[in-house]
């Protein structure tokens, strides 16, 4: 449904008075305190004050009390590195953890928390939060992992964070799914059911963040992105939200960029400090844009394509490029939102870029990189597996699309990223040395597999023997 009285004095008090009461009671939260991580070992065995004491003389007697010194030196720089957290870990979730929850309070940066399903089919009532410098992603990308009821925080940090790959609704009496402190935050390829009441966002970026390939649906009056500060949104699909995005007024910079909308819409409400731009976007079936406040010469509403009609504030009155009541000509609307070859929308956009979320998707003759839709993979297998060093990898494709295949050492740190280039749908058969890929020998041991496009991914255990 349309956005309900937008422009109202109590909509707008409640909505700015919740943002500014998150941004000054939530902003810079971090981390709850967890205990000490140990990688390897455990705790040394203790030993009665006596036996210590004679092991301590029986040392110097042998080595004398210089040597004693450089030996114990010795000991503690290697209990040290035994003892001390690994560059980067993949911690696994149900394997290793039970919970999403206590894999990310162990985790440190440069770590992964790579999320499977779980028998029961969901993560109920999860409390994550997200350290700087770790990413969770769910490992199945066809069927995204269902966290139910669940909220994710994003620490107060600087080093970018990532949440990846996961179907999330948050809890019915309140709350935001997403909430983030950190303003490096990446937040891609997630699927939110915006069940929560009104007032309350899917996603609340407090010092903004990077929101995109997202899709938002909203069963009730639930909200879409709130945004403070520097914040970039763009490729997501919006449904029935109230509204899609909301600009408040701080200091910042909002680039708003080629997302879908339908039913829903944009509220602007800048300061005089306040730098949004609203480009290449597809506004349908009653979507539009609001203002709250009167725009600045920052606001840019530029080539964008307002399906059925204008809808935009007359204080903030579009730029360049617009144009309104062009149909985008889906391929099969509303079940394929990647444009027909025919799309008079397909070269529309600022620079001669797409309009829309998505590119080229069918009645294509011919497909390029830059306009190939996302590839779904089905029936994927690895063999041999072990294998001593070459393996095969066949998979289906749904469509045409860009590949990757990247390969992670059992502690998560990236071994090589190579480019497969643009396949074409169907089943594939691909032989990867290992060796040859990576350029170097690899010992025995386990290795992760992941396969990817734009839209899905898929990661695989390995093992290689020697």
């Amino acid at each position: 449904m349309p956005l309900s009285s937008p422009g109202s004095e109590g909509h707008r008090r409640r909505r700015h008075r919740w943002l500014t009461r998150s941004l000054e009671g939530r902003r810079g939260a971090g981390a709850p305190s967890g205990g000490v991580r140990v990688r390897l070992g455990g705790k040394l065995p203790e030993e009665p004050p006596t036996k210590l004491f004679a092991a301590h003389l029986s040392l110097e007697d042998r080595f004398g009390s210089r040597s004693l010194v450089l030996v114990c030196s010795a000991v503690w720089v290697l209990l040290s590195l035994l003892t001390s957290p690994s560059s980067a870990s993949l911690l696994l979730v149900p394997q290793q953890y039970s919970t999403i929850t206590q894999a990310a309070s162990l985790a440190v940066p440069g770590d992964t928390v790579l999320v499977s399903h779980t028998p029961e089919g969901w993560y109920l009532n999860e409390a994550i939060v997200i350290k700087p410098g770790v990413s969770i992603i769910g490992s199945d990308h066809s069927v995204r992992v269902l966290i139910f009821e669940g909220t994710v925080t994003f620490a107060a940090g600087a080093d970018p964070a990532r949440l990846e790959w996961f179907s999330i609704r948050p809890p019915k009496n309140g709350g935001e799914a997403i909430l983030s402190n950190n303003p490096a935050c990446e937040i891609r390829h997630n699927k939110i059911s915006a069940t929560n009441p009104p007032w309350y966002f899917s996603i609340a970026l407090l010092v903004g963040g990077l929101v995109e390939y997202n899709q938002f649906v909203s069963g009730g009056d639930g909200s879409g992105v709130g945004v403070i500060g520097d914040a970039v949104i763009q490729h997501n699909l919006f449904s029935f939200m109230n509204p899609a995005v909301f600009v408040d007024a701080y200091p910042g910079h909002v680039q708003i960029y080629n997302n879908n909308l339908y039913q829903t819409g944009l509220v602007l409400s800048p300061d005089q400090d306040t730098v949004i731009d609203v480009v290449n976007n597809l506004f349908m079936s009653g979507s539009g844009i609001w203002s709250w406040s009167e725009c600045n010469a920052h606001t840019s509403i530029r080539y964008n394509d307002f399906v059925s009609g204008w809808s935009y504030p007359p204080e903030c009155p579009p730029s360049v490029g617009n144009i309104a009541n062009v149909d985008p000509m889906f391929c099969a609307w509303p079940d394929e939102v990647y444009l027909n070859a025919a799309s008079p929308v397909l070269h529309a956009g600022e620079n001669g870029f797409y309009m829309g979320a998505f590119g080229v998707g069918c009645g294509a003759t011919g497909v390029t990189p830059e306009e190939s839709p996302p590839a779904t993979f089905r029936g994927i297998e690895f063999f041999p597996n072990p294998t001593t060093r070459v393996t095969r990898i066949r998979f289906d494709l749904d469509s045409s699309g860009k590949v990757d295949l990247e390969v992670f050492d059992a502690a998560g740190r990236s071994l090589s990223k190579t480019s497969l280039g643009l396949l074409t749908k169907g089943r594939h058969d691909i032989s990867w040395d290992f060796e040859a890929r990576i350029g170097q020998r690899l010992v025995s041991g386990l290795y992760y597999l992941r396969i990817s496009s734009n839209r899905a991914a898929v990661t695989r255990s390995v093992v290689v023997v020697r």
